[in-house]
């Protein structure tokens, strides 16, 4: 009887299940994530755990050097929930269901008189526990004030806050930590990489999969199954180990 060659696929390897995340969490989530599960890659699916892009520790890096633009919490439209979980802050009064934070970031460290000419409706600031500053900052009604040193607030500044629509929460951090997190709460779709993406399929030969690893050079590659879902990761790794699923 004739011996049928049967290839090797990429679903007969023992690939790597990776965790998936989702296109709004949090950079510094991903990071923990990537941390705790000692990875350098991960997928970034859709509600349907189709692959829409992939985060890497290489683009986060870039990103995080790129990303002294002070607007960035508006290009990147970053939710409350990340800026509270990235400060580890407590809400202190929320306005509207999901507030928008058009402005730049800023840091309250001036004068009354150069802090009203400077800040502008819609800004993010960080300030301390000045009343006087909390006034202006709410009066040029600023999207987001932001508390240091878990400050709270008085009851006026409260009723002025509601009553111009001003977002407030409170941070443990000092200033120049709050400042250098507040970047982190962007979400991992505004940095990922979408275009040109290397993915194999589970059906894929091992054998035809090798020139591509080579060609492309990336640390691993998401592996896709039949319903177009992410199976896990795949490298070179396994391609050399060969380990089969037991």
């Amino acid at each position: 009887p004739l011996l049928e060659t049967v290839k090797l696929q990429v679903g007969d390897l023992n690939i790597d299940k990776i965790h998936t995340i989702a296109p709004d969490i949090s950079l510094k989530k991903a990071w923990s994530i990537m941390k705790s599960n000692n990875v350098k890659t991960l997928p970034v699916v859709d509600e349907n755990e189709y692959l829409k892009g992939l985060l890497s520790v290489s683009s986060l890096t870039t990103n995080y050097m790129d990303i002294w633009d002070n607007t960035i919490l508006y290009k990147s439209n970053t939710t409350i929930d990340n800026i509270l979980d990235t400060l580890s802050a407590e809400a202190i009064y929320i306005h509207g269901e999901e507030p928008k934070f058009n402005g730049k970031i800023l840091v309250a460290a001036m004068e009354p008189s150069t802090l009203a000419s400077t800040v502008e409706s819609g800004d993010i600031v960080i300030v301390g526990d000045r009343e006087e500053l909390q006034k202006i900052l709410i009066k040029r009604k600023v999207s987001l004030m932001i508390l240091t040193f878990a400050q709270q607030v008085t009851e006026e500044i409260m009723q002025e806050a509601r009553e111009n629509g001003v977002t407030i929460i409170t941070t443990p951090h000092d200033t120049f930590t709050a400042a250098r997190l507040i970047v982190q709460s962007v979400p991992v779709e505004s940095v990922m990489a979408r275009e040109n993406l290397v993915t194999f399929s589970v059906d894929d030969l091992v054998d035809d999969i090798k020139d591509v690893m080579l060609e492309t050079r990336y640390r691993s590659y998401p592996v896709i199954d039949q319903e177009n879902r992410v199976a896990g990761m795949i490298s070179r790794y396994h391609l050399i180990s060969n380990q089969k699923k037991k």
